[in-house]
C-alpha cells in the first residue's frame, strides 16, 4: 500500500518548485517556445474575407478596449493593413469578467486542415490506470508562446473602434492551432519522457506508481526540458 504524502514530502516537492520558480509564472510575457515553427494558415488562394463586427454592449466595451491595449504591450498583437477581417466576440466568465474572442469560423472554412492527431482521452486513462502519483502542469496562456507565421498574421486580423489589429502569437479559435500546439508539445516533450509524461494540448501530466524522493522525475526531465524551449 502507498505511504500517504508526508510534511517532508511537500517540503521537497516545494524545494524543486524553487529551484525552478522562473518555469512557473502567472503572468503573460512576451517569449516564443524555442524549436517550434510558427503557425501556418494554408488558404491557398481564396479572396481575402472582411467582416464587420456585430454590435457590443456598451459596458464591455471598456473591458474590451482595456485588453486590446494589454495585448498590444505585449506584443502578442499589433497594429494592421490587412484587407482580412473577423470579428470580436466578447464573453462571460465564470466569475464575471470578460474574455474577448475572435469569431474565426468564416476563416476556418476555407482554411486547409492540419490533421495532426490529438491523444484520444480512453488511451491517455489506460497508460495513467496504474499509475498513483500524478502533478499536472498548465502553460500560461499556451497558445500564445507560438509565434504566427509572418505573411499569415494578416489573416488574423481583427476590428475594433476605428483600429485594425493582427495577431504576433497564435490566437485561440484557429481550426490548426491545436494540432500545431500537440505537434510541438510531443516533439519537444512527449518523445523525451514518453514513460512518465503525457502532453496534452498546453496541459502535461506526469505519473508513476510510486514516489521516488531519490530522483524526483521533475528535476531530471520534463521541467529542464521546459525550461531549455522557455514554454511557461
Amino acid at each position: 500500500m502507498e505511504q500517504p504524502i508526508t510534511t517532508q514530502t511537500n517540503l521537497r516537492e516545494q524545494n524543486i518548485i524553487k529551484h525552478f520558480e522562473e518555469c512557473f509564472v502567472e503572468t503573460i510575457a512576451p517569449r516564443t517556445i524555442i524549436g517550434v515553427k510558427p503557425h501556418i494558415i494554408e488558404t491557398g488562394d481564396h479572396r481575402p474575407i472582411s467582416q464587420k463586427n456585430y454590435r457590443v454592449p456598451i459596458h464591455y466595451e471598456a473591458a474590451i478596449t482595456e485588453e486590446i491595449n494589454k495585448n498590444l504591450k505585449l506584443g502578442i498583437i499589433r497594429r494592421s493593413n490587412s484587407p482580412w477581417c473577423s470579428r470580436i466576440v466578447p464573453v462571460s466568465n465564470q466569475d464575471g469578467s470578460l474574455r474577448m474572442c475572435i469569431d474565426f469560423r468564416a476563416l476556418n472554412q476555407i482554411t486547409i486542415r492540419d490533421k495532426y492527431p490529438l491523444p484520444r482521452i480512453d488511451e491517455i486513462l489506460d497508460r495513467l490506470a496504474s499509475a498513483r502519483i500524478f502533478s499536472t502542469l498548465d502553460a500560461t496562456s499556451g497558445y500564445y508562446q507560438i509565434g504566427m507565421h509572418e505573411p499569415d498574421k494578416q489573416k488574423t486580423a481583427f476590428a475594433w473602434k476605428g483600429g485594425l489589429y493582427e495577431f504576433n502569437r497564435m490566437p485561440f479559435g484557429l481550426c490548426n492551432a491545436p494540432a500545431t500546439i500537440q505537434r510541438a508539445m510531443d516533439q519537444l516533450i512527449g518523445n523525451p519522457c514518453s514513460k512518465f509524461v503525457i502532453p496534452y494540448l498546453d496541459d502535461i501530466i506526469v505519473f508513476s506508481k510510486r514516489y521516488r524522493p531519490d530522483r524526483p522525475k521533475c528535476r531530471s526531465s520534463e521541467v529542464p526540458i521546459i525550461r531549455k524551449i522557455n514554454f511557461f
